[in-house]
């Protein structure tokens, strides 16, 4: 199961596939906790994706589902297979909401997202990839999605990834804050014991649009004035000045900013100042392929 690609597929299944059109609800809030969402059934799955189960209907890969008719499917060796969601007493839990996400966390979890929209998500479930065991990592009890707390995309920029995560079992993601749900915040997760997941929010005063993470746990965020991992906003103190079309990166423990574009040079924040080098096409070519493999899905390969 280590192995499984997770691919969020956007496709209309062929006609045998469909059944009458069903809408996945999530009775969580309305029902005991023996009845409670405890077991996606991903088993000897090779991929996992969202369709609809209508041939007649296509869901957009912007919207990433959030329609009636849209379910998750799994790729077994066996063929194709509508993915079973089940309560702990191993009976049929209903989802009411869409399903609009499917997010790669590490080798051993991912995380599915239901809702409206993939920008209104309602609930999400921390998944275990081997044993399909689900826990809660968030929900909102109101149909209120800044109470849910579950992944956003950055900035709608399908090029990053949503999910970042160290070395140290914590995982990192936007969600909407500030009570109201009028900003940006970023979470820090850690899913060591993923019985007792604990939340904590890392950014408070700023609406946060972008963000990366290093392995140790180092953030920097917002692009046009990027925050270094020590907290600082230094860059106003060099001759570049930071357009929307930064690309950012950790290496070795450095913030690195760089436009392929741009005037030839590139910023290292090495979280006691922010040096400004020329960039080579050696390092240009080194630097987009890093970022490549690190904040998209692109070098994901099947072990």
């Amino acid at each position: 199961m280590k192995n499984i690609i997770y691919s969020l597929l956007i496709t209309t299944m062929i006609a045998s596939c469909g059944d009458a059109p069903e809408e996945y609800s999530d009775s969580d809030t309305n029902s005991s906790s023996s009845n409670k969402l405890h077991y996606i059934d991903i088993s000897n799955a090779r991929s996992v994706f969202i369709s609809s189960s209508n041939s007649n209907s296509r869901s957009s890969s912007k919207e990433y589902g959030g329609k009636a008719e849209d379910k998750i499917f799994k790729i077994t060796d066996g063929g194709l297979e509508e993915v079973k969601f089940l309560d702990s007493d191993n009976k049929t839990h209903t989802i009411t909401k869409s399903p609009i996400a499917i997010d790669v966390v590490d080798e051993d979890y991912i995380i599915f997202s239901f809702g409206s929209s993939i920008d209104n998500p309602t609930s999400c479930y921390l998944t275990n990839k081997e044993t399909g065991l689900v826990y809660q990592l968030g929900v909102s009890l109101h149909e209120d999605t800044s109470e849910a707390k579950c992944p956003l995309p950055q900035s709608n920029n399908s090029k990053d990834k949503k999910i970042l995560t160290d070395n140290n079992s914590n995982l990192y993601y936007r969600s909407y804050g500030c009570g109201d749900g009028s900003c940006y915040i970023i979470n820090k997760v850690n899913y060591s014991d993923p019985k007792n997941i604990v939340h904590e929010q890392i950014t408070n005063k700023e609406s946060v649009h972008n963000f990366v993470v290093d392995y140790k746990g180092n953030i920097s965020y917002n692009e046009l004035s990027w925050i270094g991992f020590d907290g600082e906003i230094k860059y106003n103190n060099t001759d570049v000045n930071l357009t929307s079309g930064y690309y950012k990166l950790y290496q070795e423990d450095k913030l690195i900013l760089f436009d392929p574009m741009g005037n030839g040079k590139y910023l290292i924040d090495n979280g006691k100042e922010l040096v400004t080098k020329e960039l080579t096409k050696t390092l240009l070519i080194s630097f987009l392929l890093e970022v490549k493999c690190k904040h998209t899905f692109e070098c994901l390969t099947e072990k």
